[in-house]
């Protein structure tokens, strides 16, 4: 049971980190997208910094501040539960966007930033585990 309230709380602080993170960087490319002409650039870094770096931020929040909130559950388990929750709901959330995309008007693009978005999660949850695994030592 602390198990499984530890994942929902890592997707909590998951979820946190990705808002927080993504309004801090969207400040800054408000700044920066009056600040001088160039708009291409300032595209390229919206995407890059807030729909790849925040979901990985957020990964990494999951997994490094809920085993310091949950001390009796193992990190490495609440790190492979998340990771494991965060892997399925991407299949099933990828399979029926797969199958409503000629419905939706989505296209590969979305669906290839969502892959990424993915693996930036699982990445900064795995670092995040990392991190807490050798700061705890």
């Amino acid at each position: 049971m602390r198990t499984a309230l530890a994942v929902i709380v890592a997707g909590v602080f998951m979820l946190i980190g990705w808002i927080v993170l993504a309004a801090l960087l969207y400040g800054v490319m408000y700044v920066a997208s009056h600040a001088r002409e160039g708009i291409g650039l300032i595209h390229l870094l919206n995407i890059i910094l807030m729909w790849i770096l925040g979901p990985g931020f957020g990964g990494f929040l999951a997994t490094y501040i809920t085993p310091r909130v949950f001390k009796t559950v193992d990190a490495t388990t609440i790190a492979t539960s998340f990771i494991s929750v965060v892997v399925t709901l991407a299949v099933v959330i990828s399979l029926l966007s797969l199958t409503l995309t000629p419905h939706n008007g989505g296209g590969l693009g979305e669906f290839a930033l969502f892959a990424v978005q993915v693996a930036a999660i699982v990445i900064g949850a795995i670092i995040g585990k990392s991190v807490y695994i050798q700061s705890s030592a």
